[in-house]
């Protein structure tokens, strides 16, 4: 069967559907220049301890760095940098949890996903240290 002379080309409308990291921007771009772009790899880390104890301000000296001194409790925020390790660009993704007790539920979640857990406490309060622990 042939085609008609003035048919056009079929028009099909792909959808890409997934979470973060699972490569649809590398198969979009592999689809449609016959290129595939290997993305960095993601390390996720996670920040963990009682509030007030410094999380968010050890992540944003990371991120851009810059000290913020004033205190605003936090109930999750997430950061994404990209950086040199062992030679390799990778991508860390930080997420700086909640530390009070009413977000504990939030947090638990958290940290199924985690790769790496960065502990933070006060020395001059040893009840921070032993919160962190469980």
């Amino acid at each position: 069967m042939s085609k008609p002379k003035n048919a056009q080309p079929a028009l099909h409308k792909v959808i890409m559907v997934g979470s973060g990291g699972v490569g649809k921007s590398a198969l979009t771009l592999q689809f449609m220049y016959d290129e595939f772009v290997e993305q960095p790899a993601l390390h996720k880390v996670i920040m963990v301890g009682s509030g007030g104890v410094g999380k968010s301000a050890l992540t944003l000296q990371f991120m851009y760095d810059e000290f913020v001194e004033d205190y605003e409790p936090t109930k999750a925020d997430s950061y994404r940098k990209k950086v040199i390790l062992d030679g390799e660009e990778v991508q860390i993704d930080i997420l700086d949890t909640a530390g009070q007790e009413d977000y504990a539920a939030i947090r638990d979640n958290y940290f199924r996903s985690g790769e790496g857990f960065l502990c933070v406490f006060s020395i001059e309060e040893p009840e921070n240290f032993a919160a962190t622990l469980e």
